[in-house]
């Protein structure tokens, strides 16, 4: 059997067999063109998934003694059922497993292998429940080299891997020798391609010191203000760059604070012009008018880290309330968001997101600050509000990819108060799979709308299956 024939037939099916006859195989009626169609593909598909000669000489399969670290029973009948239903489940199933420290059994490898193909945080969890039959295995199938990736050396994975090795082994390179990895950037620096500067530039976060100054100071020359962007946010992370002393000073320039009675008032002037060096990584209009002087504000303010407000006996709320009746007060907001994300404050990303909500603030970028907030943060804002909550707090339920019980149980009631009437019920399936397991016979015993008999369904199945998932981990997991 030729499978070079599967490309032909699969361009029948395009074109249709009244403009293609189907490539001729032995043993069909030429004649009967939707027939010879249909067991062609049949025949050939067969073949395809039957694969293809093996390498010669290659390794021996594995023979080290995994079974201390093999799964039980138990979880291994869970993974089967996970892999019927879906990638979300086998996600969160990898994530028990290489917490336990156990590897999936020998007849799901090729499957897992197959998901990791495609993403690459999936790839990770595939990496850790392999195990030594599974590296085995992706040394045989050149689809699936991604999964020996981390076995090579961080050098090796820079010279010679692709663009996502190369952006996973220069972080991982920092974290071991951050001088190292960052000569290794010089040195490819010119041959690489704007997106991927900038991209690459961004991994020196991971470790990032006075030491890489003189580099990041001079990459704000280069000719992609994407990069020149990127070099100019990782000097403003540095206490002590001259990019943090400009934009401090800047924004003592352009905003005042004073007191109002027993409030802090705002007194802002729009900036000009922007200094040197932070004007390398602004990208102005064409236009010069009020709106491109308030992009300038929201961009220095967006530099300078948050804790320089807080410094001048101001808290967070006391901010916040005067810039919520000013004329620039979202210019401020917009800003503080980006300074939020770029120091990583979660102090100041909680009480951004509960000022938005009571704003009704829907042009915040909620995911950026909603990571930086902490699932705890948000969490508890959502069961606070639970009681008379708006678009914006439930929102937060989805930036947040696993509830704890407190949350699950609150949100349960919930649902039970509103049956039918609450657009969360028409989420059951991403309910399902945040809900925490310690609720699932809770949940599964809810009243539910009579109309909502297929997502009930789904729902059901999702939930038993994450309680027995955790169940079988929780008793040990291993055989």
């Amino acid at each position: 059997m030729n499978l070079s024939a599967w490309p032909s037939l699969v361009g029948t099916v395009l074109a249709g067999t009244g403009r293609q006859a189907p490539v001729a195989l032995e043993g069909f009626d030429p004649s009967d063109r939707e027939g010879a169609l249909l067991a062609g593909a049949a025949l050939l598909g067969t073949c395809r998934r039957a694969g293809a000669l093996g390498p010669t000489g290659g390794p021996a399969p594995p023979d080290a003694d995994e079974s201390a670290v093999t799964i039980s029973d138990e979880a291994e009948a869970v993974l089967a059922r996970c892999l019927a239903a879906g990638t979300a489940l086998l996600d969160e199933w990898m994530e028990l497993a290489s917490r336990e420290g156990t590897v999936a059994p020998s007849a799901s490898l090729p499957d897992l292998l197959d998901l990791g193909r495609s993403n690459r945080q999936r790839a990770v969890l595939v990496r850790r429940v392999l195990g030594s039959r599974g590296q085995w295995l992706a040394r045989l199938n050149p689809g699936w080299s991604y999964a020996l990736a981390a076995d090579a050396p961080l050098e090796e994975r820079w010279q010679e891997g692709n663009a996502a090795e190369r952006l996973d082994a220069l972080p991982a390179a920092r974290a071991v020798d951050p001088a190292m990895a960052r000569g290794w950037l010089e040195e490819a620096w010119s041959a690489e391609g704007a997106k991927d500067r900038a991209a690459l530039l961004a991994c020196l976060r991971e470790g990032l010191s006075i030491e890489d100054v003189p580099f990041l100071t001079a990459v704000l020359k280069d000719r992609s203000a994407e990069v020149r962007g990127t070099a100019i946010r990782l000097l403003a992370v540095l206490p002590d760059s001259e990019v943090v002393q400009v934009a401090q000073r800047a924004v003592a320039a352009s905003v005042h604070l004073g007191r109002s009675l027993l409030k802090r008032s705002l007194e802002v002037e729009l900036p000009p012009i922007l200094p040197a060096p932070l004007d390398a990584g602004f990208v102005g209009g064409k236009k010069e008018d009020r709106g491109e002087r308030a992009r300038r504000l929201t961009y220095v303010v967006g530099l300078v880290p948050p804790d320089f407000w807080t410094a001048q006996d101001a808290s967070i709320t006391a901010l916040l309330d005067a810039a919520k009746g000013h004329e620039e007060g979202a210019t401020l907001f917009e800003g503080w968001a980006h300074a939020a994300v770029l120091h990583r404050n979660s102090e100041w990303a909680g009480a951004l997101l509960e000022a938005a909500i009571e704003r009704q603030d829907v042009g915040l970028d909620w995911e950026s600050v909603a990571a930086v907030a902490g699932p705890d943060r948000l969490q508890a804002m959502v069961r606070e509000r639970l009681g008379k909550p708006g678009a914006q707090t439930m929102a937060l339920l989805w930036h947040v990819p696993r509830w704890n019980a407190e949350l699950s149980r609150a949100l349960v009631r919930y649902l039970q108060q509103k049956v039918g009437d609450d657009w969360l019920w028409w989420r059951l399936g991403e309910v399902a799979l945040r809900l925490h397991p310690s609720v699932a016979d809770e949940a599964l015993g809810m009243i539910m709308p009579p109309e909502m008999f297929a997502p009930d369904t789904k729902w059901r199945e999702t939930l038993s299956l994450r309680r027995d998932m955790h169940a079988a981990f929780a008793r040990g997991g291993k055989s």
